[in-house]
């Protein structure tokens, strides 16, 4: 089967795949950012590093390199194009983010706010929320609202909706 793209269907999905690839990395460096030890107790990860703008490109690009190597071994249903798996991708990142938030905020709700013993990450931990997880569940929503804006208009150029490929794909099926 051979896809023809838009070229502007084309940039545009690869503008929000580099997004998708930066929400990716800033969720899981927030979900890296304070591991639990044995007890279940936060702690900061010793070996947080960032790297040089080279590297980032280089990682950025064995990254691209591994899924493409990815969906060229596995069988993708036709209707399960580029922007439907973005999609997916996003979600996912999105889900490891939404997990780590949950796990801070019950840890901040098991303490009695009058009642915080020394050393007490609370503080810490509502920054970060606030700070930066905030942000990125922001980010998360706008990534999603761009890739659905994506496909509303690369469905209208192709002049079927996803669903009227399923049922085509369906179809088929039955006849063959």
């Amino acid at each position: 089967m051979e896809i023809r793209q838009d070229p502007i269907s084309s940039s545009a999905l690869e503008l929000l795949q580099i997004r998708a690839i930066a929400f990716h990395d800033t969720a899981k460096k927030l979900a890296g950012t304070f591991e639990t030890d044995a007890s279940g107790k936060f702690t900061p990860e010793d070996n947080f590093t960032s790297q040089s703008p080279q590297e980032s490109v280089t990682a950025l690009l064995d990254e691209m390199a591994d899924i493409e190597r990815l969906h060229a071994t596995g069988r993708v249903p036709e209707w399960f194009g580029p922007a439907e798996r973005l999609s997916l991708q996003v979600a996912s990142s999105g889900e490891l983010l939404l997990e780590y938030a949950d796990q801070l905020l019950s840890h901040i709700e098991s303490h009695d706010k009058d009642a915080h013993a020394y050393g007490c990450r609370c503080y810490e931990f509502q920054d970060l929320l606030v700070a930066r997880i905030q942000p990125a569940l922001a980010e998360w929503k706008d990534l999603q609202k761009a890739i659905e804006q994506l496909r509303k208009r690369t469905g209208a150029k192709s002049g079927t909706s996803s669903a009227a490929n399923v049922s085509l794909m369906q179809r088929r099926r039955t006849r063959g």
